[in-house]
């Protein structure tokens, strides 16, 4: 449901999730079967400003490798 708020991909959204670029409130965990499930939870505040704000995510990231 993030991804579509944001208009980005799913990779996208790990992807900045794990750089920073799109905060993480915390982590929730379930089990599959034998396996075990990790996703990462949002803050809603955080994601209606950056959805009112879409250039924050391209300003806060980081410099590329050129």
């Amino acid at each position: 449901m993030v991804e579509q708020i944001l208009s980005i991909t799913s990779a996208e959204l790990r992807r900045w999730s794990k750089e920073g670029r799109v905060p993480v409130a915390g982590n929730a965990f379930f089990s599959s079967g034998r396996k075990q499930v990790g996703v990462f939870l949002y803050s809603p505040d955080v994601i209606r400003e950056l959805a009112a704000r879409p250039l924050k995510i391209a300003e806060s990231a980081p410099p590329s490798r050129s």
